[in-house]
């Protein structure tokens, strides 16, 4: 082969290998084996780098946000997502974050998770939060009628909390100090019922005009209101009040005793309050001033326990005996069924702690009825409590008349089963049953409705007019609104 037609056939060899190598072909030249280059596995792989949409392990949200995504700047539980100096996405706190246990600046009054309740109940002061110190600050008020100091320009007549009134009066002016005026009688909003049956006690046995009834939530103010409250001093906050003091309020009396207290609160005004732990206590208490004239009462605050009840009035005598011999009958003998032969008795009238307005004035307008009525035959004072059924274990252990309904007075179910009642005596009946429990003698007055209830207190009140006979008496009402009772013994 001559020079010439070599070198066409290298420069031809040379465009194959070129045009082979494209391919990522393996030829073979002269026995000779040569790798294209890209092809070998160790040598060829491809370059990894940001944006392959796959995180590798040199990449993170700081390096590399297209593969490994974003590291945010949400705020969760007061700590954000940042990436730091290193490009390292860590949590970092956050300063001035409601939720983060600290109150910070502008907080107060806007986060409760961080910032606690400065407001001390106190008219007297400005309360604010010290973010410095991170405590409340009470800052006094100058001048001010609630700050238990009195002042210039105050007075008992303006500012009762601050300034004493100074009178000469005792509890032996009461009633009088009432008589002609208007009264504000106060019970507590929390109080049982039996605080408003004890405050009707002391108006009809001293004759006091009727007033204004309230709640202690409903009185505003004291300064030259005239009051007559009852209550326990935690449950009645007006008596607190007039109290003047720090003590809490269940420390204030003793648990076995109660107290009467008469304190100016202006000019010519007064507040009495008769103020007790418990029921018996107050009963205490009312049984004092329902009965004025037999007890020395030229103090401005007695305190009253059993022993100054004995000592003090000049009509407790005999003893408790509760074997006297009575002469007893059914419903046709109602109420001197509940007098002995030594004209005295020991009936109690039994409502629910949960009484409804029904059944408390049934209670009240029969204990008058029956007071009276006795009084008159004996010439002789009585006092018929009302209980609630909450502090009687059992009924049938008193005389007792037991007002309700059998759904809420359980004293009532006790003796008429609730169901068998309901079926017995559907809405629209009242019943009047006697009951002896040996010694003694019990009578409910019982209904569904109150409107009822209502219908068998007439016919207690006017036995005579109703001749009452038998074991048990239904009531009902007719069309015109006259009450018809039949005996259904």
């Amino acid at each position: 082969m001559n020079k010439k037609n070599i070198t066409f056939t290298l420069i031809l060899l040379m465009i194959i290998v070129l045009l082979l190598s494209s391919c990522g072909k393996k030829i073979e030249i002269s026995g000779l084996d040569q790798v294209i280059p890209g092809e070998d596995k160790e040598s060829t792989q491809l370059e990894e780098f940001c944006g392959d949409a796959i995180c590798q392990d040199n990449e993170n949200e700081c390096t590399c946000e297209k593969d490994c995504g974003v590291c945010s700047n949400s705020i969760i539980d007061c700590k954000s997502r940042i990436c730091d100096e290193d490009n390292r996405c860590i949590l970092r706190e956050v300063s001035d974050c409601c939720g983060n246990g600290k109150c910070e600046l502008g907080e107060y009054d806007v986060c409760e998770l961080d910032c606690i309740d400065c407001d001390d109940k106190k008219i007297c002061t400005v309360d604010t939060f010290d973010y410095d110190v991170q405590k409340c600050k009470h800052t006094p008020l100058d001048n001010c009628c609630g700050n238990k100091v009195c002042e210039k320009g105050e007075a008992c007549d303006s500012c009762f909390s601050d300034c004493d009134c100074q009178s000469d009066k005792t509890l032996d002016d009461f009633p009088l100090i009432f008589k002609g005026k208007d009264v504000a009688y106060v019970v507590g909003s929390e109080a049982p019922p039996t605080d408003v049956i004890l405050l009707t006690d002391i108006l009809t046995s001293t004759g006091l005009a009727a007033g204004s009834a309230q709640l202690d939530t409903d009185i505003s103010y004291i300064e030259g209101k005239n009051i007559l409250a009852i209550g326990y001093p935690c449950e009645n906050q007006i008596i607190y009040d007039l109290l003047k003091t720090d003590e809490d309020c269940e420390d204030i009396i003793d648990s076995d005793e109660a107290i009467i207290k008469i304190i100016p609160t202006g000019e010519d005004t007064y507040a009495v309050i008769i103020a007790g732990n418990g029921k018996s206590e107050k009963e205490m208490a009312v049984e004092v001033l329902a009965n004025y004239d037999d007890y020395n009462l030229d103090e401005d605050e007695i305190t009253i326990d059993k022993d100054f009840l004995d000592e003090g009035s000049s009509s407790q005598s005999g003893s408790e005996d509760n074997t006297v011999t009575r002469t007893r009958g059914k419903l046709g003998s109602y109420p001197s069924i509940f007098l002995d032969e030594d004209n005295e008795t020991e009936l109690i009238i039994v409502i629910s702690d949960e009484a409804k307005s029904a059944d408390i004035a049934a209670a009240q307008d029969i204990k008058r009825f029956i007071e009276n009525l006795f009084e008159d035959a004996t010439d002789q004072d009585f006092n018929i409590p009302i209980n609630d059924s909450e502090q009687i274990d059992d009924a049938t252990d008193f005389d007792a008349i037991i007002i309700g309904d059998p759904y809420v007075n359980p004293e009532v179910n006790t003796l008429y089963n609730r169901h068998d009642f309901e079926e017995d005596h559907p809405t629209g009946e009242a019943i009047i049953k006697y009951y002896k429990s040996g010694n003694r003698v019990q009578i409910i007055v019982s209904a569904l409705d109150s409107d009822d209830i209502k219908n068998a207190a007439r016919v207690m009140v006017k036995p005579d007019d109703y001749n009452l006979q038998g074991e048990t008496i239904k009531v009902t009402e007719d069309d015109e609104g006259n009450i018809i009772v039949e005996d259904i013994s």
